[in-house]
């Protein structure tokens, strides 16, 4: 962007141009590629056109020698008569290939529309050989009739390439009904000749028929489709050769072609020959196609070539006027500027605003030619009113030199005032600290012994909660003791129930001792067992009585144990109650230490706002210093700038003197 700026008016409106020309030449150059694509694309459709003209006789003729070569070879009666026929037909054939020969000379440099024949033309040289053998019957008829046919479909060959290679709708069409016609004919000219080959046998029967007819059916087929690619006059024509009065007869012939003894009735030359006659009205047709499509190539040809002129030269027409317009516009352009560059250059080095632009049209260039002439116009009332303002400003500026001198001297004094304050305030700030010091640690003191009696405080609360859970747990264990003493009853009466069952139990072995002996032998084992629980019992009673001594003892131990618990208890609560009070002391004392610590707090909170104060006073002071004597400065300094620009104003007067306005 930076080299574009720098380039001169004329080079920018080039580079604002040429993307232009560059697209319309380039449009140019494809619209005339496009038209001059088209044209050769006709011209080569022309020569092709021409080509087949010359190529479709060469076919009918072969077609022709084809038929005569089979009737020849299977002739066995009148062999002058057929040898003469097939003479004939040579000669003809070579008329018209001479014709051939003379026609492709003008197509010799055309390489790209003989290259499609080359293989047509080899077989062509080798037509000599072939009649050779066919005179001398040296040759089979079916091989004469194959490399005929070959010969004749490589001719037709060049049809179809010539209809693959149009892209113009109408011929297109016409070269299908051509090439369908052409297929037509030369399915007619097989029929021809194995019609001949057929009545020259004579045997007349329906197999040696049967190629004949499905000749005829593929004659129907492609005849069928020559109406689909006609126009409404062509089709016309094509009706009418369907139904002239010779191709009527050569129906007649086929009918009765395949009744066997009409068939013997017609001679293999009358059959040939109405063949001959029914494939030329066909030829007629096809011929009358080639010329339409000759003609039309023709005119799409030079309809292709006048497209190609007249585009070339409206273009032509275009880009010389966009060029004209180009030079015209670039001319005015950079006259206008330059124009422009001139005035403003005198201006400035004559230093003379009264030069008047001049406006040479109404676009932007004039528009800015206007602007800068309103724009001399307003530097030159600037300048005059600049050099009116530079004697006011003068003026005012010695005014302001002797004010501000007057006021250094007022902030010089004041300066020396501000500096007594401040060392009086610095002084008091130094009072107010040892002040603040002295208060500061009887607060100290007063917080330490807040402290020592918050800690006997506690002290105090612990015991009285530890002589509270000794009262807990005493009263806890003479509750133990009287549930303990209460569990030992239980047990003696359960200890009772023990006895009196044992006793029970002795009662009951003796019953038993005094049933066994009644028993006499037979109890004995009984007497034993009520021995063995008379001792049982017995022991069990010994036991309780043992059991229920220990428990009795116990139960003894248990109320003096409960006793010495109760007493206990008793003295717990009274140290409890004198614990209670104890605390009670040590929080009035408490409440009186809270008391002086927090008035010395104040105290000291008070003498540290009074020292912070004295501390802010005294920056305050020393801030007024600083700014007396930055105040001071600025106005020594405001008189050096009065001074100085008092000076400039002066120089810009001078200064403005040098424009020319009127």
């Amino acid at each position: 962007m930076k080299f574009i700026q720098n380039l001169s008016m004329r080079h920018k409106l080039l580079i604002l141009i040429l993307p232009a020309m560059l697209v319309l030449l380039m449009l140019f150059v494809e619209r005339t590629h496009g038209y001059l694509g088209q044209y050769q694309a006709m011209q080569h459709l022309q020569q092709q056109a021409a080509l087949l003209q010359l190529l479709d006789p060469v076919v009918t003729e072969l077609q022709k020698e084809r038929g005569r070569s089979a009737v020849f070879l299977s002739s066995r009666q009148a062999p002058a008569e057929a040898t003469a026929a097939l003479q004939a037909q040579y000669q003809s054939s070579d008329r018209v290939l001479s014709g051939w020969q003379q026609g492709l000379t003008q197509w010799l440099q055309n390489n790209e529309a003989l290259s499609a024949l080359t293989d047509f033309q080899q077989q062509l040289q080798k037509l000599s050989q072939v009649r050779n053998q066919v005179l001398a019957h040296a040759i089979s008829g079916a091989e004469a009739l194959r490399i005929y046919t070959d010969l004749v479909h490589q001719g037709m060959a060049f049809t179809g390439r010539t209809l693959r290679s149009v892209q113009e709708p109408d011929i297109q069409r016409r070269m299908s009904a051509y090439a369908a016609i052409s297929n037509l004919t030369e399915v007619a000219g097989l029929e021809r000749a194995r019609g001949a080959a057929y009545l020259r046998m004579g045997t007349f029967e329906r197999a040696d028929l049967l190629p004949v007819t499905r000749l005829q059916g593929q004659q129907e087929s492609l005849q069928a489709q020559v109406p689909l690619f006609l126009y409404e006059q062509e089709m016309t024509d094509w009706n009418s050769a369907l139904n002239s009065a010779d191709n009527r007869q050569f129906e007649g012939f086929r009918q009765r072609l395949n009744d066997p003894q009409a068939a013997a009735a017609i001679t293999p030359a009358q059959w040939f020959q109405q063949a001959t006659v029914r494939i030329s009205v066909l030829n007629n047709s096809k011929e009358q196609l080639v010329q339409i499509i000759a003609a039309d190539a023709v005119q799409l040809q030079q309809a292709a070539a006048t497209d190609l002129w007249t585009e070339t030269a409206l273009m032509a027409l275009v880009v010389l006027l966009v060029v004209v317009m180009s030079v015209v516009i670039s001319a005015q352009v950079n006259g206008q500027v330059g124009g422009l560059l001139k005035v403003i250059r005198t201006s400035m080095q004559e230093k003379d605003l009264s030069v008047r632009v001049p406006v040479s049209s109404l676009d932007e260039i004039g528009e800015v030619a206007a602007a800068v002439q309103e724009l001399f116009l307003a530097f030159s009332r600037a300048l005059d009113q600049l050099d009116n303002a530079s004697l006011q400003l003068a003026a005012a500026m010695e005014e302001s030199a002797m004010t501000a001198g007057k006021n250094a001297l007022q902030l010089e004094h004041q300066q020396q005032q501000v500096e007594q304050v401040a060392t009086a305030t610095e002084e008091m700030s130094a009072t107010s600290e040892q002040i603040s010091q002295h208060t500061q640690r009887v607060a100290d003191a007063a917080v330490s012994v807040r402290s020592k009696s918050e800690a006997g405080e506690e002290t105090v609360k612990q015991s009285v909660n530890q002589v509270q859970r000794l009262a807990g747990s005493v009263q806890g264990v003479d509750q133990l003791m009287q549930d303990l003493q209460h569990r030992s009853d239980s047990m003696i009466e359960v200890i009772d129930v023990i006895r009196n069952v044992a006793d029970q139990t002795n009662l009951l072995a003796l019953n038993a001792a005094i049933e066994a002996a009644r028993a006499g032998e037979h109890g004995r084992g009984f007497a034993v067992v009520a021995d063995e629980v008379r001792t049982l019992a017995q022991q069990t009673h010994s036991s309780t009585q043992k059991i229920q001594e220990i428990i009795e003892s116990f139960t003894e131990l248990a109320a003096t144990a409960t006793h010495s618990i109760e007493s206990s208890h008793k003295i717990a609560d009274e140290a409890l109650l004198q614990s209670k009070e104890l605390e009670r002391t040590f929080d009035d004392i408490l409440n009186d230490v809270k008391g002086i610590s927090d008035m010395a707090s104040e105290i000291a909170t008070a003498s540290e706002e009074q020292v912070a104060v004295s501390r802010e006073v005294a920056r305050s002071m020393e801030m007024i210093r600083d700014d007396s004597a930055q105040t001071y400065q600025g106005a020594m300094e405001i008189r050096s700038v009065t001074q100085n620009q008092s000076a400039l104003a002066t120089e810009l007067k001078d200064l403005a003197g040098e424009f020319k306005t009127h």
